[in-house]
């Protein structure tokens, strides 16, 4: 995730999202383990759920 991360950031992003699936406790955990927050963004009828992430404190 921190390789993936520092390349969005040498690629000029300045914030991402990440979808996973409702429900997914462990997924969710690393998730925000690593920084991730939900905004309240879901799709596929609420079975997903996204997270975003600030990419300018890295």
């Amino acid at each position: 995730m921190s390789v993936a991360l520092r390349h969005l950031v040498a690629d000029g992003y300045d914030e991402a999202i990440v979808w996973t699936v409702e429900g997914y406790e462990r997924g969710i955990a690393f998730y925000e383990a690593m920084g991730w927050s939900r905004d309240g963004g879901v799709r596929d009828e609420g079975r997903q759920i996204r997270f975003r992430r600030d990419l300018s404190t890295l």
